[in-house]
């Protein structure tokens, strides 16, 4: 999700495709974490993701650009009330959960 609102920059909340992760890393002949938490925190996870975001950002202005992430553990699902019925963003409700990490984007 993406998060800029009234703040300095465009900054991003990612809840990465484990799947995917987990092919990409049998590929390339990696051993990752099994778990979600430990997964997120692996070097070589952040660096894939941050080159999907770099690959991203080509496509945009530089105002309009990501300029800092933070990985997720959970994914936006409707029972953690992050998702509507529909598969929209509850924003709000994803914002507050993952308060600490928003604002630890925005520090200085």
């Amino acid at each position: 999700m993406v998060v800029g609102d009234s703040r300095k920059f465009v900054s991003a909340l990612i809840a990465p495709n484990v799947e995917g992760l987990r092919s990409w890393a049998e590929e390339e002949g990696l051993d990752l974490p099994e778990s979600r938490t430990a997964l997120i925190e692996d070097d070589r996870v952040r660096e894939r993701i941050e080159a999907e975001v770099e690959e991203i950002n080509e496509r945009f202005e530089s105002y309009e650009t990501i300029k800092k992430f933070r990985l997720v553990p959970e994914e936006f699902t409707e029972d953690e009330d992050l998702m509507t019925p529909t598969m929209k963003k509850k924003r709000r409700n994803i914002l507050e959960h993952f308060e600490d990490r928003v604002e630890d984007m925005y520090e200085d």
